[in-house]
């Protein structure tokens, strides 16, 4: 099943490539046929067509299969993309990455600071679980260290703002990393049959430019995040990333961006949305390359 889906998500990948090709492949040969009607000429044409489709497919096949995709390697701006959930996504990178460089992952979380107050399948939900099943690192015992956190680096806890980003320092085995909670939505009191369950939250916008200011005012140098902002909030998850490649072009002008940002991206979010990789990929290279050439 799952080669399937690689394979399906594959030809997703290349099937503007591939129109391209064999529309190409048409137009030539109805000229060239029609001035040489020859069977040899179809099979050249045809062949060549075959070939360039499989360079097409190879090429898809080399960047889809890898767990970190980097959307433009021909650029200096190092925006990774992860096929996976946030947590797998974490997970892989803390095995894989030798580097010393400062990292941080950022998370929502409630207006409340209570990690109780997570949403069902959210990324904080995900990471209390994984902390406590892989690293013994006890929910009462970051529940206490969010509210040490937060009156060190604000003030009363009662004066918690949205757009606030409280930053705690984790050794992970030999990795040392800093969480960015950031408070992004207030969880209604009362219970609902309507879907969304939060009250109100932060513009997406305002939350991620404050998030990459804060990582640049905290010299993390690499930033692991998913569709921060939503937490249920009623935007559909391809807004969610457009608002944080945008946020990023901002903070590129502004100069206040982490060196590397990986993006997590979560299939099923996607599905939701309609969504694929190559979507996502082209819509960042694009953006990207923009950049590129306004420097």
């Amino acid at each position: 099943m799952k080669k399937f889906k690689l394979f399906k998500e594959i030809f997703y990948f290349s099937s503007e490539h591939l129109k391209g090709v064999w529309a190409l492949f048409s137009t030539i040969f109805g000229i060239v046929y029609s001035m040489l009607a020859r069977i040899e000429v179809f099979l050249f044409l045809f062949t060549f067509s075959c070939l360039v489709s499989f360079y097409f497919l190879y090429r898809s096949w080399a960047i889809l299969h890898r767990r970190v995709i980097d959307v433009e390697p021909k650029s200096d701006r190092n925006f990774y993309i992860m096929m996976n959930d946030f947590v797998t996504n974490l997970e892989y990178y803390l095995q894989n990455n030798k580097s010393s460089d400062s990292f941080a992952l950022a998370v929502g979380i409630d207006f409340s600071l209570n990690l109780d107050n997570s949403s069902s399948g959210s990324i904080l939900g995900d990471l209390i679980v994984f902390l406590e099943k892989k690293y013994c690192i006890d929910k009462t015992w970051l529940q206490n260290k969010i509210y040490e956190a937060y009156r060190t680096q604000y003030s009363d806890i009662s004066k918690v703002k949205f757009g606030d980003i409280i930053d705690i320092t984790l050794k992970l085995e030999e990795h040392e990393i800093d969480i960015l909670f950031v408070v992004n939505s207030r969880k209604k009191q009362i219970k609902s049959v309507i879907k969304n369950d939060v009250l109100d939250g932060e513009d997406s916008r305002v939350i991620i430019i404050k998030l990459f200011k804060r990582c640049n005012d905290l010299k993390i140098k690499s930033l692991m995040l998913g569709a921060i902002g939503t937490n249920k909030l009623y935007f559909p998850y391809k807004i969610i990333i457009t608002e944080i490649i945008n946020a990023y072009v901002y903070c590129i002008e502004k100069q206040y961006e982490p060196q590397k940002i990986y993006l997590s991206l979560r299939e099923e979010d996607m599905i939701d949305q309609g969504l694929v990789p190559r979507q996502i990929i082209n819509y960042i290279s694009q953006a990207i390359r923009f950049i590129s050439k306004k420097e």
